[in-house]
């Protein structure tokens, strides 16, 4: 899969097309992501292993609503004829039977019986990749009582399947891109500690998981690959490679932070920022006045070390400090007559005492892979 992260032309316009979605809706966005659903990364799932998973999300979400409501008997009744038509008794694993005989029991509270009953938004998804429902909306719920005649309006199993029109590949792949636009925009807010009215967060991460399954997206087979970045702000212009598994949380025109990185644990976290125009010979002088303004806000300084590159020949100066619990790695690199600042935040620093295991965390190597991928653009 040498090609794998190469985008073609319906990914080029699909990706711009959801883009100009969420300029216009006035929602937060990101220029580039890694994980979103391409076309050489992706398969669609077949029509009977969506509408298995219709079928389960729709009982378990049934059941859920139902038994907020305290209708019982009218959820009794339902489960009833849809296993008749669809033979749902032989699809629910043990695990699945033991959840929904728990929920009619009562044995969730009402805040995990509301859980359960969001994943009618899921069955809802399926049935729109399946061809039956006419959208999804990332703002409002389903209508939940359409979703129940449309599925007791079908005789069998069988007559189901052949109901089903299942839509293109290009259809479901721009949905679960703007989908997953939708959840980065949410976090994105939520890391300016803002809210975005209008997007249901509930609604938008079910779709996101199940748009996931849908397309068969794998993220593993981006493991082992570098993403290549570049970075154009006035007359500063370099490009750099990332490993896949971190996620952009921000892309800056106007301020000083060019590009915030993080794993999807959270665990590893990368600021590249912009210190503005410095003569060569000035470089070093401009790290040693950044290491006196850490120590007057009291960090100490651990370490300070000179790397070279032979293939950029470009001396790199990367700095250890530390206050309190919290230790940074932090690296200066001249490119395009600027002085860049990465700030490497990785959770083996945050509670280590011991300055050793600071040194030689084992995911040191991805400052390394940013720090020397950096080459000027012309």
């Amino acid at each position: 899969m040498e090609d794998a992260l190469e985008l073609d032309e319906l990914d080029k316009i699909r990706i711009s097309s959801n883009i100009n979605t969420l300029k216009k809706d006035n929602l937060p966005y990101l220029e580039y992501m890694v994980a979103i659903p391409i076309n050489s990364l992706t398969e669609i799932k077949g029509k009977e292993e969506i509408i298995n998973k219709m079928l389960l999300e729709f009982i378990i979400g049934t059941s859920g609503i139902y038994m907020i409501q305290k209708n019982t008997y009218v959820l009794d009744d339902l489960l009833s004829k849809i296993n008749i038509k669809y033979n749902t008794d032989s699809l629910l694993s043990i695990e699945e039977k033991s959840l929904i005989i728990n929920i009619i029991n009562k044995l969730y509270t009402e805040k995990e019986l509301e859980e359960f009953s969001i994943r009618i938004e899921s069955a809802n998804v399926c049935l729109w990749a399946l061809g039956l429902v006419d959208k999804i909306d990332s703002y409002n719920k389903c209508d939940f009582d359409s979703i129940c005649k449309l599925l007791l309006r079908f005789n069998s199993y069988d007559d189901l399947v052949k109901s089903c029109n299942l839509r293109s590949k290009e259809d479901i792949l721009q949905e679960s891109d703007l989908v997953t636009r939708y959840y980065w925009a949410i976090r994105e807010a939520r890391s300016e500690e803002s809210v975005l009215d209008k997007l249901n967060e509930k609604l938008v991460n079910i779709q996101n998981d199940t748009l996931d399954f849908i397309t068969s997206y794998s993220y593993d087979s981006l493991r082992n690959k570098n993403v290549k970045i570049d970075c154009n702000k006035d007359d500063l212009n370099f490009s750099f490679e990332i490993p896949t598994n971190l996620n952009f949380e921000r892309l800056s025109s106007t301020s000083k932070e060019l590009l915030s990185l993080s794993s999807e644990d959270k665990t590893t976290k990368l600021v590249i920022q912009d210190l503005g125009k410095v003569n060569k010979e000035e470089y070093k002088d401009k790290v040693d006045k950044y290491i006196s303004m850490f120590e007057k806000n009291g960090f100490n300084l651990f370490g300070k070390y000179n790397y070279y590159s032979t293939l950029l020949e470009r001396e790199i100066i990367r700095i250890v400090v530390r206050k309190g619990s919290m230790s940074l790695n932090i690296y200066f690199v001249y490119v395009s007559n600027h002085l860049i600042r990465v700030d490497s935040l990785i959770e083996s620093y945050l509670d280590s005492s011991n300055y050793n295991e600071v040194i030689n965390a084992k995911n040191t190597n991805i400052d390394f892979d940013i720090i020397f991928s950096i080459k000027e653009v012309n």
